[in-house]
C-alpha cells in the first residue's frame, strides 16, 4: 500500500518527533492523583502549575542545538510538591532532554483538596530561544 505524500510525511514526522513516546510513563502516574467527580484525572495546564511553582529550574539550551521552540512536559506532582514523575509529550528532539531535566528540579506548593494534600498531574510548556535576553 502506498500512502499519499502528505500522510507519509506526517507519519514520518510523528515518529521522528516522538509522538509515540508520550504513551509511556516512567512511573505509576495515575495512582492517588486528583480526580473529578466522574473518576477522571484532573489535568492542570501550564499557567496553573506555574502559579503553584515555588522553584523553577531554567532549562539550558543544548550547545549543539540552535533551534527555537517549545517542549511540553507532563508531570505528576506528589503530595509534598515535588515532581514524582515526568515525561516529554511534545517538542523538538534536541530540546527534550534539557526540558525534562529542568522540570524534574521544580518544586510546587502542595495542592490541597478537601483539607488534605493530594498529588496532581499537569502539562508544562517550556520555551527555548536562541536570542539573549536584554540586560
Amino acid at each position: 500500500m502506498v500512502l499519499p505524500y502528505g500522510i507519509a510525511v506526517f507519519v514520518f514526522l510523528a515518529g521522528y518527533l516522538g509522538a509515540t513516546e508520550a504513551a509511556k510513563w516512567p512511573c505509576d502516574a495515575t495512582a492517588g492523583v486528583l480526580k473529578d467527580r466522574d473518576g477522571r484525572t484532573v489535568w492542570f495546564d501550564s499557567t496553573e502549575l506555574e502559579r503553584l511553582a515555588i522553584h523553577k529550574s531554567t532549562p539550558r539550551m543544548p550547545s549543539s542545538a540552535r533551534v527555537e521552540g517549545t517542549v511540553t512536559v507532563e508531570v505528576v506532582v506528589d503530595k509534598a510538591g515535588k515532581v514524582g514523575c515526568a515525561r516529554v509529550a511534545a517538542g523538538h528532539p534536541l530540546l527534550r532532554k534539557s526540558a525534562l531535566e529542568a522540570v524534574e528540579h521544580w518544586t510546587f506548593k502542595p495542592y490541597v483538596s478537601e483539607g488534605e494534600p493530594i498529588a496532581i498531574m499537569g502539562r508544562l510548556t517550556l520555551r527555548f530561544s536562541t536570542s539573549r535576553p536584554d540586560p
